[in-house]
């Protein structure tokens, strides 16, 4: 059973990796990958860019923790959630060994590439990735690591004491929700709605509601961040909706809001597509 004392859980490693000294009261825990192959060589990679995870999971189920729990790490980057910018502020990063999504090599194999489409690491047996489309339509029929029991029991733990230590949690969050357009982990491979259940006061937290306003009349729901996506359905103006996340693109190096939003529907929590926020009104 797990514990935690002054903000560090007891007989696992520390490893400290850089992060900062403002104190951290968390609302949610936000899951991550390490996008590679070794634990040791995701820490080193860390520490030389300066950024940091409060714990990472070992594909064993091991844990290191790298930061306290109430001082806040460098792992959500430009993040927003449900009306808040900045995740670091407000969430605990909870990483997993995981290469994130891979390349299928002529022999059957799985695996990471490097910038020159060359195999890097050891390589992933059929049954250790699954096929899948990401939720953002950007990532289709990608080939993705799975997560392993062990490592999905051990995450299961470490949710569990802080939702106990920490009762302002509200939420299980990805990295890929709260930096849409910027990343993917961790990825379709990862089961959120076995964790749900630990989290009683998830369903409290719906986001802004909008309603729907359009010239046309409707507003055409799309599976992607753009109008080159296909169309999910549409909905009538006044519909209420929930903003879940506002989505980023790039220019020149800086990440910025693109104008297109996750929504739910009213009185719900779940993904139903992407609009542009110009035809939202409060």
């Amino acid at each position: 059973m797990l514990q935690i004392i002054n903000h560090k859980l007891v007989n696992v490693p520390y490893n400290a990796l850089p992060h900062s000294s403002s104190s951290l009261t968390p609302n949610y825990i936000a899951a991550h990958y390490t996008a590679g192959t070794s634990v040791n060589g995701s820490i080193s990679h860390l520490r030389s860019v300066g950024l940091s995870y409060h714990v990472i999971i070992d594909r064993d189920g091991s844990m290191t923790q790298c930061a306290p729990f109430n001082k806040r790490a460098g792992h959500a980057g430009v993040s927003n959630w449900k009306g808040l910018s900045g995740l670091n502020n407000h969430s605990i990063g909870i990483c997993m060994a995981n290469r994130g999504y891979v390349t299928r090599f002529a022999n059957g194999s799985y695996g990471l590439v490097d910038t020159h489409n060359t195999p890097i690491g050891n390589f992933l047996t059929e049954d250790q990735v699954v096929r899948a489309e990401h939720f953002n339509g950007a990532e289709t029929n990608l080939y993705w690591e799975k997560y392993s029991t062990a490592q999905l029991n051990a995450f299961s733990e470490v949710c569990e004491v802080l939702i106990q230590t920490y009762t302002g949690i509200k939420d299980l969050i990805g990295h890929d929700e709260i930096a849409m357009g910027r990343k993917s982990d961790p990825g379709p491979a990862f089961p959120f709605a076995d964790f749900y259940p630990i989290f009683a006061n998830r369903n409290n937290d719906l986001g802004p509601l909008k309603t729907v306003q359009s010239s046309d009349g409707f507003l055409t729901v799309r599976r992607g961040m753009s109008g080159n996506f296909k169309s999910l359905g549409q909905l009538q103006n006044g519909t209420k909706v929930h903003i879940r996340s506002e989505g980023y693109k790039y220019v020149t190096n800086n990440a910025v809001l693109n104008n297109w939003v996750s929504i739910s529907r009213q009185g719900t929590m779940e993904h139903i597509g992407f609009v542009n926020r110009n035809f939202l009104i409060p």
